[in-house]
């Protein structure tokens, strides 16, 4: 890329008559809960097109309330985080001090494809819950977030949420697989995360809760699935599906996720993948005490107390 156009994607411009709109706030919030973010996400999140996202953001960007990260190599999607300037604005569009929405310091330190995985699960469950009568988002915490909370945890998910129907809740530990880590350090985290389950340890105050691993191919998923199972995960516990076929239209449903199911064939147990739905109905008395539910769009810091750092130690590594 040529520094003209460099200097096109990032640098500020007059805006002129722009002025911010009802719907850019929805931007910023999107922004700043989940930065950095590409312009495919905000289209997504905000449920608006993609060449209308970019024309929004530039226009946020003139005015100095986000900023426009070049990828490395000048290659790739640009990223975008909130500048400091928009934080009172966000202040007095959703409350709270000025203080409390963050500004984040370059993109230079973040695995920018594990947390693009993670944006994504954000993006299609926010969207998706905000379209179903049946759920709600109630908590969604990221990687960096839960790191924070559990400093001394050797077991932290990649990320965390938190769904309500009616008085039930469900909790979903989040794992971004890239392909990079052995199918046998995989299992061994599965089989720490059954250990807690099994010990009735809670996540996001419920007892309730499941495993969920995105994978970058159906090769990959099956591998892991195979990894985990001959180590003899639980069965149910956890569910896989390829990143690309995830949607806010199906992450809810039925068919997107697999999970290891025991058949008899011949008289031989096998293992085989069914499908499953990330959530299940939920009961209504597992409830580990009063966590505040925080909707979407609405700030969810993670906080000790609702994480249940003593609950998340085990995994450590062989």
């Amino acid at each position: 890329m040529m520094p003209a156009e460099a200097s096109r994607r990032t640098a500020r411009r007059d805006p002129g008559g722009a002025r911010r709109t009802v719907r850019d706030t929805l931007v910023l919030t999107l922004v700043e809960r989940a930065q950095p973010v590409t312009i495919d996400q905000v289209a997504r999140g905000v449920q608006m097109s993609v060449p209308m996202a970019r024309r929004r953001l530039r226009v946020l960007r003139d005015l100095g309330l986000v900023t426009v990260h070049l990828p490395e190599g000048l290659n790739g999607p640009n990223r975008v985080t909130l500048a400091p300037a928009a934080r009172p604005v966000l202040a007095a569009a959703l409350g709270g001090e000025a203080g409390d929405y963050r500004v984040r310091d370059g993109v230079e330190r973040v695995n920018l494809a594990h947390h693009d995985g993670q944006v994504d699960l954000y993006v299609a469950l926010s969207v998706a819950c905000g379209r179903s009568r049946a759920w709600r988002l109630a908590r969604f915490l990221f990687e960096g977030e839960l790191r924070r909370a559990l400093p001394n945890a050797r077991l932290v998910p990649d990320a965390v949420a938190l769904l309500s129907a009616g008085a039930g809740q469900v909790a979903v530990a989040f794992e971004v697989d890239l392909g990079t880590e052995s199918p046998s350090w995989l299992a061994h985290k599965a089989l720490a995360y059954a250990a807690l389950r099994s010990a009735g340890a809670p996540l996001l105050g419920t007892s309730n809760w499941r495993v969920a691993v995105t994978v970058p191919t159906a090769r990959r998923r099956n591998r892991l699935a195979l990894a985990a199972w001959e180590a003899g995960l639980p069965e149910g516990l956890v569910s896989f599906a390829v990143a690309s076929e995830l949607t806010d239209r199906d992450i809810l449903a039925p068919t997107a996720w697999l999970t290891p199911r025991v058949v008899t064939q011949d008289g031989t147990e096998r293992a085989r993948l069914a499908p499953s739905c990330l959530v299940e109905t939920v009961p209504t008395d597992r409830s580990h005490g009063g966590n505040g539910l925080v909707g979407p769009g609405s700030r969810a810091g993670a906080d000790p107390g609702s994480v249940q750092e003593g609950s998340f130690r085990a995994g450590e590594r062989p």
